[in-house]
Formats: structure tokens, C-alpha cells, sequence
């Protein structure tokens, strides 16, 4: 046998490390090399159904934002004066783009900074580089705006997840990336919605800003 602590040699007879007293870390050589070359070192990708759920969960919770704010909007809009019948159709469409535009800054910020979203975040997985130690700004620019604009257009983009080897969508192969599942995603919750939090508020301010220009 040998010890998984310290990698000394050992009877199959004796339980504890004689180099460095380790009781519980014993282990037989082919167990060892087994989970050193597959359990633990494995990387556990991420497949369509999981990365659907967690869509949807961005989706959810950012339109329950959009529309609180929207409901936030009329009634200050109201109480100025402009009851929501009379607001201008230029106003609403600048509304729609600018929500539009909100969504797309703020997957690809937070899948650069922490490699998730908040539904990604909430199941457990997040983006990686299969070339690169991190993400680049320019890769996931590329693989949020337009790999997903493709693989939305042919729909087969995104159903293909579920029958590759690493689990990639057509966005994931343009620019060499996968979803895995994230061990240390728990750890990361706190900044995470700290700074989720700071967007939202200077999404608010925004907002405001606009509807009194």
C-alpha cells in the first residue's frame, strides 16, 4: 500500500503511516492512481438540461426586474404628470433596447469575472477556456453575442450540447469553450451578489437619468 499524505511505501498489513503517522489516507496503489486519474482530476461537464435551467433563471429574474423597474418608472411618471398611456412610443422603445443591451452587458461581465451567471451561478456550473487559463473579454464577446445568435438561428446549436464529448454547444466550439460543474461555486455567492447588487443599482440610476431626459 502506500500513503496518499506523504507517498511512502507500506506493508498491506499496517494501518498507519510509519513516516508520517497518517491513519485514515492509506490507500492501495491501483485505487490511488485510479481516482487520481479520474475522480479527482475530472472535469464534470455541464449538459444541455442543467445549462437550460440555468437560462431560465437569468431570464426570470431579470424580467422580474425589468419589470419592477418598469412599474417603478410609470408610477414617478405619474406622479410628474405622465400617466403611462400618454408615455411616447420612442420612450418605451428606448426602454426595450436599453433593457436588451442591459442583458447581454451583464452575462458578459459576470461570465469574465466569475465564469457564471446568476442562474449559472445558482446550479452549480460555470464557463472555461479549453485553451486558455481564463476567459477573455473578447472570447466571451464573442461566444454571448455572436456563437449564441448562431446557435439560437439554427436551434441545432444548442441541442448538439447534449451529444459532444465535452458537452459544447456551437457557441462553446467558435471560440474553444464548455460549461463544467463548479466545486468551489458556493464560495463565490457572497461577492457574486455583492456585485450584482452594485449593477442593479447603477442600472437604476440609469434608468432614472433617462426618464428625466
Amino acid at each position: 500500500m502506500i500513503c496518499d499524505t506523504c507517498g511512502s511505501t507500506m506493508q498491506d498489513s499496517v494501518k498507519t503511516c510509519s513516516f508520517c503517522g497518517n491513519l485514515e489516507s492509506t490507500l492501495p496503489v491501483l485505487v490511488k492512481n485510479f481516482l487520481e486519474n479520474t475522480i479527482l482530476n475530472k472535469k464534470y461537464y455541464a449538459g444541455f438540461w442543467v445549462r437550460a435551467m440555468a437560462v431560465f433563471l437569468d431570464s426570470l429574474v431579470f424580467l422580474g426586474i425589468v419589470f419592477m423597474l418598469s412599474l417603478i418608472g410609470i408610477f414617478i411618471a405619474n406622479i410628474l404628470g405622465f400617466p403611462y398611456y400618454k408615455i411616447r412610443d420612442d420612450i418605451v422603445l428606448g426602454w426595450i433596447v436599453f433593457c436588451i443591451f442591459a442583458y447581454f452587458v451583464y452575462r458578459i461581465f459576470f461570465t469574465v469575472k466569475y465564469g457564471a451567471t446568476f442562474g449559472k451561478a445558482i446550479m452549480g456550473i460555470k464557463v472555461i477556456s479549453l485553451q486558455d487559463k481564463t476567459l477573455s473579454w473578447g472570447t466571451v464577446f464573442i461566444r454571448e453575442i455572436f456563437g449564441k445568435f448562431l446557435s439560437e438561428l439554427t436551434t441545432i446549436g444548442y441541442v448538439i450540447t447534449g451529444f459532444t464529448e465535452k458537452k459544447q454547444a456551437l457557441h462553446d466550439m467558435i471560440v474553444n469553450t464548455t460549461v463544467v460543474y463548479d466545486t468551489n461555486a458556493q464560495n463565490q455567492y457572497k461577492i457574486f451578489v455583492l456585485q450584482f447588487i452594485k449593477m442593479l443599482g447603477f442600472g437604476v440610476f440609469l434608468f432614472l437619468l433617462l426618464l428625466y431626459v
